[in-house]
């Protein structure tokens, strides 16, 4: 269809109105599956140079369905060229109006017969000073209405009809000072619905945004919060103002669904305050009963009264896999209605109930499970968006052998950005008694972002979140001498000593403490002495009787076994 045919379209529309008939809007598609000027014809279905984008006079309907990115970055509205459109629907994309931009959805006509409509299931993205203007806007359940703030103080999105919400809300405050106050969303004619969910980058610390709706404006504002710090070893809890100015409140609760509270350990705020009766390990909760003119009480700037020296924090014993039991929810209520404030946790290490990456400075990371529910591992994935991977000094678990021959194998998808090893055969336990550790994936120096870990469960179809930490390396029943760490020293050791001779220490787990240099002939020798030491007392007891060190025969004979086998297994992509 050519342009001449939309004009036709317009003129039939004008004739049809007359005898109480509208005209369908037509779809022009956005082409892009990048990022594209909304302004240039060729990006639009069937549209090539010379002619104009998708416009309200023809009755068309701008459609980003291909995944990609319109942006305006010029003002277009019923008189420029080229002009707005007559309706926009985001399905599967993204329209970003940046800060230079404005986009008006028009009818240039003026007979009322473009319904000037926008959908967005998709992304809008609006940024600055920039604007989106048009008769009615619906953000749908999968809608992402994100706004990126300057300066500028301009509303993001004008109707002049009803605007219905949901869907996600992104408020991005990064390139403000010290933000604070209130800001305008979106202006309309009536404002119905809510976002589902509504999240701020670039705030303050112990800060929030609250979004309210008032007729037809919608706004964001800034409040300062209340947080809670609890002290993980002592039981310890207080709340907190960070802030110079007094914070006003009539109630709070703590609730844990983990049931980690100990309702015992409350000694609560004093002076008007009362403690609810029916408090449990799952929810504390306490009230102010006020006085006339006095309705609630107010946390002064900078302090931080007590509400428990102790004991009222007591975390609870996992009951299953992943189960999180620093699980605390500190929400109080004022004139606003109820807000959460953050809880921080101080004193000792957090024992989380999952498998752990740990990471040292030198860039040596070990795997290992610190809930008490053995689990069994069929892949995992150490993922890098920051740091390149050092995939020639990892020492996965293929490398050491870990579940014999048909056990792990490294993926040829593997390099600096992603480490894969997945299980061929069956899968490998994970317990809080084996520690397996993986080498040097980092260089030292590296940053602490942009790391993940996942692992796949025995039956699995999906990867499961696992946790990253930097620090000292876990060292469990530690059997000196076993150098794959399977709690026992073995011929399997000898192939770990081998693979790593001459090596840096850190890359021969449970070695001779006094041998500190590379790995060398001494660890051998070590081994030898120590061969078949079991978990134990004194860094591994050895076996009733002892064991006898296999005869070189013999070992050459394993070890010329196991390359054979070796040099057999397949790469898993």
């Amino acid at each position: 269809m050519n342009r001449l045919f939309y004009f036709c379209v317009a003129v039939l529309t004008v004739i049809f109105a007359a005898h109480g008939i509208v005209q369908a809007q037509q779809p022009v598609e956005f082409l892009p599956t990048g990022v594209g000027n909304w302004a240039t014809p060729t990006n639009w279905q069937n549209y090539g140079a010379g002619q104009n984008v998708p416009e309200g006079f023809y009755n068309e309907t701008a459609v980003i369905s291909s995944g990609g990115t319109a942006f305006v970055d010029a003002v277009l509205n019923d008189s420029t060229t080229p002009r707005g459109p007559g309706a926009i629907t985001v399905s599967n994309g993204k329209l970003e109006i940046r800060n230079t931009g404005a986009l008006t959805v028009s009818d240039p006509t003026g007979g009322g017969l473009v319904n000037r409509s926008v959908t967005i299931g998709g992304t809008l993205n609006v940024q600055g000073t920039g604007a989106l203007n048009a008769a009615s806007i619906t953000f749908q359940g999968t809608g992402v209405f994100d706004v990126d703030f300057t300066t500028g103080t301009t509303s993001p999105v004008n109707v002049s009809g009803a605007a219905t919400l949901n869907g996600a809300l992104a408020l991005d405050y990064t390139a403000l000072v010290n933000p604070s106050g209130s800001r305008t969303l979106i202006t309309a004619g009536s404002a119905g619905g809510a976002f589902s969910s509504v999240t701020a980058t670039g705030l303050g610390a112990n800060q929030g945004v609250r979004v309210t709706t008032t007729g037809g404006l919608v706004q964001a504002t800034i409040n300062n919060l209340l947080s809670m710090t609890v002290n993980r070893q002592t039981g310890a809890v207080s709340i907190n103002n960070t802030h110079a100015s007094g914070i006003s409140l009539d109630g709070y609760s703590i609730r844990s669904a983990a049931g980690s509270l100990n309702p015992a350990g409350l000694t609560g705020l004093g002076g008007g305050w009362t403690t609810s009766a029916s408090n449990s390990a799952n929810g504390v909760v306490q009230l102010f009963e006020g006085t006339l003119g006095n309705p609630a009480a107010t946390i002064a700037g900078g302090a931080s009264p007590s509400i428990s020296a102790s004991g009222l924090f007591a975390a609870a014993t996992p009951t299953a896999f992943l189960q999180e039991v620093e699980d605390l929810v500190f929400q109080y209520t004022n004139s606003t209605g109820t807000v959460t404030g953050a809880v921080n946790y101080v004193g000792g290490t957090k024992v989380h109930n999952n498998i752990v990456l740990t990471i040292n400075s030198a860039g040596q990371a070990a795997m290992l499970n610190t809930s008490s529910f053995a689990q069994q591992v069929e892949a995992y994935r150490i993922t890098s968006t920051v740091n390149p991977l050092q995939t020639g000094t990892w020492n996965s678990l293929d490398d050491q052998n870990v579940g014999g021959s048909n056990g792990w194998s490294e993926s040829a998808q593997s390099g600096t950005g992603m480490l894969l090893e997945l299980r061929e055969d069956g899968t490998t336990t994970f317990n809080n008694t084996t520690v397996y550790n993986i080498g040097q994936i980092l260089n030292p120096g590296f940053s602490q972002s942009g790391m993940g870990f996942e692992f796949l469960l025995a039956g699995g179809t999906t990867l499961t979140q696992g946790v990253v930490v930097f620090g000292n390396l876990p060292v469990v029943n530690a059997v000196l001498g076993d150098y794959n760490q399977n709690g026992v020293v073995d011929a399997a050791d000898y192939t770990v000593w081998r693979n790593n001779l001459n090596g840096p220490a850190t890359s021969l787990p449970n070695r001779n403490p006094a041998n500190t240099g590379n790995v060398n002939q001494a660890d051998y020798t070590y081994w030898k002495s120590r061969f078949g030491a079991t978990t134990g007392s004194g860094g591994g007891a050895l076996a009733a009787g002892g064991a006898a060190v296999p005869e070189p025969g013999t070992l050459l004979l394993g070890m010329l076994a196991l390359c054979g086998v070796a040099a057999g297994r397949r790469n898993v992509p």
